[in-house]
């Protein structure tokens, strides 16, 4: 906390100029997002918390406010992510199953013989694909 306090009088940066020129943020600026995020994410308090803490700690609520939107934006793209994922690789588990399961039933059918029926990959490939449509909806 006393570090973030020491940069806090630069943080006029923060709106004017929080990128350089090679558009990553200033050291300053990174410094108070990480604090923050680290608040949120692993901390798990609360935007409003987060927020009375970065005020406590010398940042205007204006800029509060501006890093606590950033975050959940960020929050946001990462959880759509892992829903993408999520969705794909449940329907690439759960149509591998599928096929398989109806390409040997139908040599089965046509040879006679037994076939394999893949409920695993379905069943895995079904719950991984509704759970990331769900998240990805939410």
């Amino acid at each position: 906390h006393d570090k973030l306090k020491e940069i806090i009088p630069y943080v006029d940066q923060f709106i004017i100029n929080n990128y350089c020129r090679d558009m990553k943020l200033h050291d300053n600026v990174k410094e108070i997002y990480e604090y923050a995020a680290d608040l949120m994410l692993v901390q798990g308090r609360s935007a409003k918390r987060t927020k009375e803490l970065l005020v406590e700690n010398g940042v205007s609520a204006k800029d509060a406010d501006i890093i606590i939107m950033d975050l959940k934006e960020q929050i946001k793209k990462m959880e759509n992510r892992e829903a993408e994922k999520d969705i794909l690789f449940g329907a690439l588990w759960f149509f591998g199953g599928l096929s398989i399961t109806i390409t040997t039933y139908m040599t089965a059918s046509e040879n006679g013989g037994t076939y394999l029926v893949t409920w695993g990959a379905i069943a895995f490939g079904a719950v991984q694909l509704f759970r990331g449509l769900l998240n990805r909806i939410s």
